[in-house]
């Protein structure tokens, strides 16, 4: 949830001393390349830290595809796997079979992956069932209240545009 900050945060411990200590003097010096290295160094540590992360990721790790993803591509064998597999890391044993998985394909009446498929909109529509405007109308509350809260919503609107969606692809 708070990625984002949490990102920011580390990257603003990683940047203080880099740009501070390596960054052109106060205004009358001279300004050269050589002198303002600060945020080369900086992004080439970024840049570091990301390269060790993804090695991790990739060599350290073992992440599993979701067995339901799996379920709902016809993919059940390699769902039954994936269980398997995962209750194994976790010092647990699992006795699903792809023949339970099947048998409870048809209880659930039909196809899994057709079900999958239908579910969405319903899946939507109970989200949206239990929201409730009363906790939106807090910050609304008086006319100062409204006033900062349009202010700080423009402004974070305004942020979204100018810098973009963290969540592009």
């Amino acid at each position: 949830m708070y990625q984002y900050e949490l990102l920011a945060n580390w990257s603003h411990k990683l940047a203080w001393p880099l740009i501070s200590n390596f960054s052109c003097p106060p205004a009358p010096a001279p300004c050269t390349t050589s002198s303002n290295k600060g945020w080369r160094y900086f992004l080439l540590a970024a840049g570091g830290i990301v390269m060790v992360m993804w090695i991790i990721r990739f060599f350290v790790f073992n992440v599993q595809e979701s067995p339901k993803c799996l379920v709902s591509h016809g993919k059940d064998e390699i769902a039954v796997a994936v269980v398997h597999r995962v209750a194994r890391i976790n010092g647990a044993k699992s006795n699903l079979t792809v023949e339970q998985l099947k048998e409870a394909e048809m209880v659930a009446g039909g196809s899994i992956q057709n079900n999958a498929q239908m579910a969405a909109p319903a899946t939507t529509m109970r989200k949206l069932s239990k929201f409730y405007a009363s906790h939106v109308r807090t910050p609304f509350a008086t006319r100062k209240l409204a006033y900062s809260t349009s202010i700080l919503i423009a402004l974070w609107g305004e942020n979204r545009l100018l810098l973009g969606s963290p969540n592009k692809s």
